[in-house]
Formats: structure tokens, C-alpha cells, sequence
């Protein structure tokens, strides 16, 4: 395979640089998090994981685009074999069971499955040039992302099944969307709606209902979002200076190193920190999406506008949930959380993103 100058001459160091930021300040917050209960296992790992991660960053972006979407069918079909695979041999944490363990090592194969998903959905929407979908290709798009989302349902991870749906939406929009088939589309969620309410487990009701009062229920459900509320106001303007966090160093944090390590950065480098942090992660989204205004075809385009849209939300689920606006949904913060499955999904997402940005002007 032979690379010539010009497409490493057009690799976007800035993205890169921010997004390796962003895991350097991750760590930080994870040692910082972890470093009494684990001294510094948790900091190795991140590190290690890091370094796997910026591995197969390298390797995607050394492969065509077009590549991928063009025997995405295999990666999809193994993808499939995978989250099918973790409902037979998973293990269960936190209450699903979404996790593969290979030796000490576990890995959550959902999280790949939504780049694998996003490829899939790029190799079917760029068919044509039509203003318009049909309803056929809506149908058969909502089909290529139910499969994968309805396997990571049964894994009992609502969460990550969620995300499935923005990533859908955005890309079939950009590709048109006939009103009729919005208008369409918001009755029938709102129809299904109650039928969804009482299809979720019992405490998955009681995230919700606590999300607007959590002292319903302090010490149970609404204890993570009671202890990251106050973690977050006490944090104050300029923090309480890493490793001094009271809600986290003491332990009364739950999942402080992975779901809500936005709430120790809060603490610990206070509004300042916070808003310095959601500064990077806007400044990376920022350039991500103006990459569609330049990508070369209709497959890099709607490959960038996929994993923009993955990333965004997560960003806006996580940090809502920290600061108890939303549900608590068990999704990770990018580049931020602990886990190596989330943090090199991401960098292959990214990897993804650069690539079309790298290769805009090649033919």
C-alpha cells in the first residue's frame, strides 16, 4: 500500500492534539479518582489502553475509507456474531451484561458495533444522489441499526442501544427527509412511548422519575445523582486542586473513574476546569463538522456526520446526567472515562474522521 506525501500533509494535527489532550486530562482525573483504592492500576491500564487506541487509530487511517464501507457486510456480520455472543458467554456489571472477558482483559463489543453500524449505514445511504429517501430506504436503514441496537437491548444496556438513534437520524437527515416522514416519525415515538414505560425494568423507572426529584429516593436510586450535584457545587469556581475532591477521594462517588469523571474534574478544577474541558470537546466537534463541507464524496461526508453525531451524544448524555438533567444512562464521557472499549471505539472514530479529511483530495 503506498502513501504519498500529500495525504500526510493534509492529516488535521490540531483534532488530533485535542483529542489526545482530552485523554491526558482523563487520566489525570482517573489517577487522581482511583489512586487510594488502586494506587495506580487503573492509570496503567488507562495508559495501556491509550496506547492500543492510538494503534489502531494509525491503522484505520492507513486504509481507504471506501475500503471499509465496500466488505463493511463482514464487519457487520461479525459485529452481529459478537453482541450475540455476549448474550450466551458475557458477564454481567452494573446490572447487564454487555462485557466479553478475555482473560483479565474485558472488552464491550457494543461500542465497536456502533462504528461498524455507522460504515453500514454509510454504504447504503451513499447509493444514489437523490434529494429525497424513500420511505423503502428509511425502512431499510432503521432496519441495518435496529438489528445491532435490539441485541444491546436484550444485553439489558439501554444505554448504549440508545445511541443508536441519533446516529440514524442525523445521517438520514442530511441524506433528506421528506416532512412527512419526520412528522411520521415523531408520532410514532410519541405512540410507543407508553408501551416503552412499562417495558423498562423498575429501577430504570425509578432513574427517570428521580431525575426530577432525586430525593425521592437519596440512598437509593438518587444517590449517584444526590453525590454528583454535590460534588459539582462544591467544586465552586476554581476547584478544591486535584486529588482534594472530598466526594471522590472519600468514595462517596459511585463509578467516579468511568461514568462520572465529569463530576471529580468539576470538583477537583472547578467551573473553570469544566469549562475549559467542554471548550476542547466543542473546538474538536467544531472542526469534525466543518470536515462534511470538504469531504470528497457523499460516503465521506455521511461517514463524518455519523460518528459526529455518536460523539455528540455522548458528550451532551454524559455531562446531563452528571449534572442531573437527565437519566442516569451509564454512558461514558469520550476520551474522559475509564475503559479501554469506549476510548478506542473513539479514537476509531476519529481515526475515521481524519481519514476523510486526510484523503478530500484524492481520486
Amino acid at each position: 500500500m503506498i502513501i504519498n506525501r500529500r495525504y500526510f500533509s493534509e492529516f488535521d494535527w490540531i483534532s488530533f492534539l485535542i483529542a489526545i489532550s482530552l485523554s491526558l486530562i482523563g487520566i489525570a482525573f482517573i489517577y487522581s479518582a482511583t489512586r487510594d483504592a488502586s494506587r495506580t492500576l487503573f492509570l496503567w491500564r488507562q495508559l495501556i489502553w491509550l496506547a492500543c487506541s492510538l494503534i489502531l487509530f494509525a491503522m484505520v487511517m492507513l486504509i481507504d475509507y471506501h475500503t471499509l464501507t465496500d466488505h463493511v457486510h463482514f464487519l457487520y456480520g461479525f459485529g452481529l456474531i459478537f453482541l450475540l455472543g455476549v448474550l450466551v458467554f458475557g458477564s454481567e456489571v452494573r446490572g447487564h451484561r454487555s462485557w466479553l472477558r478475555i482473560g483479565t482483559i474485558a472488552l464491550q463489543p457494543s461500542e465497536f458495533v456502533k462504528i461498524v453500524t455507522i460504515l453500514a449505514l454509510v454504504r447504503f445511504l451513499s447509493r444514489g444522489n437523490k434529494e429525497h429517501l424513500s420511505g423503502s430506504e428509511i425502512a431499510l436503514a432503521a432496519g441495518i441499526t435496529s438489528v445491532p441496537m435490539l441485541l444491546v437491548m436484550l444485553e439489558g444496556d439501554l444505554g448504549s442501544a440508545m445511541t443508536f438513534l441519533p446516529v440514524l437520524g442525523c445521517m438520514t437527515l442530511v441524506c433528506g427527509l421528506k416532512r412527512k416522514f419526520v412528522v411520521i416519525s415523531v408520532v410514532a415515538a410519541l405512540s410507543v412511548a407508553p408501551v416503552a414505560w412499562f417495558s423498562l425494568k423498575n429501577y430504570q423507572r425509578q432513574r427517570i422519575v428521580t431525575t426530577f426529584n432525586s430525593e425521592l429516593d437519596p440512598k437509593g436510586v438518587g444517590y449517584q445523582a444526590q453525590q454528583s450535584k454535590i460534588a459539582i457545587g462544591s467544586g465552586g469556581v476554581l476547584g478544591k486542586g486535584i486529588f482534594q475532591g472530598t466526594q471522590s477521594q472519600l468514595g462517596f462517588l459511585p463509578a467516579r473513574h468511568t461514568d462520572f469523571i465529569f463530576a471529580v474534574l468539576t470538583e477537583e478544577a472547578g467551573l473553570a476546569g469544566a469549562l475549559a474541558v467542554l471548550g476542547l470537546y466543542f473546538w474538536l466537534l467544531q472542526r469534525v463538522v466543518g470536515f462534511t463541507r470538504a469531504a470528497r464524496d457523499r460516503s465521506g461526508m455521511l461517514l463524518v456526520v455519523g460518528v459526529a453525531s455518536l460523539l455528540a451524544f455522548h458528550l451532551l448524555i454524559n455531562v446531563g446526567m452528571v449534572l442531573g438533567l437527565i437519566p442516569i444512562m451509564g454512558i461514558p464521557l469520550p476520551l474522559l472515562s475509564y475503559g479501554g472499549s469506549s476510548l478506542m471505539s473513539t479514537f476509531l472514530g476519529l481515526g475515521l474522521i481524519l481519514n476523510v479529511q486526510a484523503r478530500r483530495f484524492f481520486y
